[in-house]
């Protein structure tokens, strides 16, 4: 059992004993040691029975409640992203925080399969069941209940074979944390550095001097936070980052002002070696540039352990990758029923979606051309989200246009990105393809570049299955990165949707999108 209580309340901002950065990352290096002595002892498995915090987890409000419990949860004013992500690094059994003074018992939520406890044929899904507690005899808030009956078989026993392990209830949910760490296994410290570098370990309060809480005293970090999706540097033509966090914003002025080459000293920071900009290393950005491109990473849009990660887009989430729908949709959706209609789609919520890679990935050429089991196991499980999104797109006559752009740079996570088109338009995609390319000077390829740091555009075509290429020469300057979504817009006749900044729209209607596509996409979606 692990307490952890900030003393906070909505007058104590100055309290000294309020938990910081530093508190958490102690107490997740405490269990994660404790998690190595069992696994020496028996197995892999979380250590963690209980897990009492004051604030709540931000997020886990996303279900309803269990009965018996409060009908409804009043806008939380100490839900906070560092218990996020200590309760998703810890996995607790059960997780109890008093400090909305309600009480709520949301339904379970289960790690997936991978994540298990019990040995042999005892081994059962691990689960965590959040309860919020109301306070003892504080009339002001009502009788909300502060007590909470359970019977609880202690995981190490379970670990060590003398006590069979719970089963998973059925009513379990996604877990709604996985934002804050998918770690797909117990926390041992060869994996502690990548749940650390997500935790503010600057010593500050973690309260509103960092703007870490929701809602209710958050402050503005919109420069703190990443670029929404689709966002693309106007210095570097990359997304991923601002253009003030540009790492190559300094070459790319000297190239503006007619510098082709550096000057005479320049040693680039990524190999440390002259003759060539940061931005063209050969070596991808290894060396200093590790540091450069770790920050980056930090802020990265597309990682799940990045606490500002927008919610409000996500669909699906599997064991290797997700679902999101796509910031500034190119299509929305149309009245049930209805034919494709300029960028009005049949398909419920529009259906323009991302696959995304849960760990950072610059490519998705290594999990064509990789040996590794990893690369194997995430290019199969974006197969397999990829068929899943193409076989609703097929009940509304459609078929995907699927493609991705990789710049193979290490600060950019990549995407495969899903347009339906019309089934009887599959046939210009290719013809559309090419008049783009030789307009630009460019060729389509049947392969990746010959060179595995190289940039590409890869598209497989809807009429014939084949993967097309187009290769991203080095030097390139002008290569248009919203190639995949000018030919889309060419195919259903609507230029105005090229732009993504042209399409973005309320998070409102984002949320009615993202839910009609939901349930649609429920039949299909294989991690539910």
């Amino acid at each position: 059992m692990v307490p952890l209580d900030d003393g906070a309340r909505p007058d104590s901002s100055a309290d000294p004993n309020r938990f910081d950065g530093n508190a958490i990352g102690d107490l997740i290096s405490q269990v994660a040691a404790e998690n190595e002595k069992a696994c020496q002892r028996t197995q892999t498995q979380p250590s963690i029975d209980i897990l009492l915090t004051f604030d709540w987890p931000y997020g886990v409000v996303t279900a309803a409640p269990q009965g018996g419990a409060s009908a409804s949860v009043p806008a939380a004013q100490f839900e906070c992203n560092k218990i996020s992500l200590l309760c998703a690094a810890v996995m607790p059994r059960y997780h109890f925080a008093a400090g909305e003074c309600v009480f709520y018992e949301r339904q379970p939520w289960k790690y997936g399969d991978r994540v298990v406890v019990g040995r042999g044929a005892a081994a059962a899904p691990h689960f965590t069941r959040f309860v919020g507690l109301g306070p003892v005899n504080e009339p002001q808030h009502g009788k909300q209940r502060w007590f909470y009956a359970m019977n609880v078989a202690p995981l190490h026993s379970a670990s060590a074979g003398t006590a069979a392990p719970s089963a998973a209830p059925v009513n379990c949910t996604a877990n709604p944390l996985f934002q804050f760490g998918r770690l797909g296994k117990a926390l041992d410290t060869r994996i502690l550095p990548k749940v650390l570098a997500g935790i503010d370990r600057s010593g500050d309060n973690d309260g509103d001097s960092d703007g870490q809480r929701h809602p209710g005293g958050r402050q503005d970090r919109r420069r703190a936070a990443p670029p929404p999706l689709n966002y693309v540097c106007s210095s570097c033509n990359q997304p991923g980052h601002w253009v003030s966090d540009c790492p190559t914003k300094d070459q790319q002025k000297r190239r503006r002002m007619g510098e082709a080459n550096p000057p005479s000293g320049y040693v680039c920071r990524g190999c440390s070696k002259p003759g060539h900009w940061r931005s063209d290393c050969p070596d991808g950005g290894g060396g200093a540039a590790r540091g450069q491109a770790a920050d980056a990473l930090s802020k990265c849009w597309f990682c799940l352990a990045n606490p500002d990660v927008d919610q409000n887009l996500m669909v699906a989430i599997g064991d290797e990758a997700y679902v999101a729908m796509a910031k500034g949709a190119l299509v929305v959706g149309g009245a049930a029923g209805d034919a494709f209609d300029g960028f009005s789609s049949p398909v419920p919520g529009g259906g323009h979606v991302l696959v995304v890679p849960i760990v950072h990935t610059d490519s998705l050429r290594r999990t064509r051309e990789g040996s590794s089991d990893a690369d194997r196991g995430l290019g199969a499980e974006i197969d397999r989200w990829a068929a899943a999104v193409a076989a609703l797109f097929a009940e509304h006559s459609c078929v995907p246009l699927a493609f991705e752009t990789s710049r193979c740079l290490p600060y950019v996570h990549t995407a495969l990105q899903m347009v339906p088109i019309p089934r009887e338009k599959a046939g210009a995609v290719r013809p559309a393809l090419e008049e783009l390319c030789a307009a630009g000077g460019l060729t389509v390829e049947r392969g990746y570049p010959a060179g595995a740091q190289d940039g590409y555009f890869a598209l497989s075509d809807p009429a014939s299955g084949d993967n097309l290429f187009v290769h991203i020469p080095r030097q390139a300057r002008d290569f248009n990165l919203e190639l995949g979504r000018k030919l889309a817009a060419t195919i259903l006749g609507a230029p105005a949707r090229e732009h993504w900044r042209q399409c973005v729209v309320s998070a409102s209607e984002e949320a009615g999108g993202r839910d009609r596509f939901i349930a649609a996409f429920a039949k299909h979606d294989f991690a539910r």
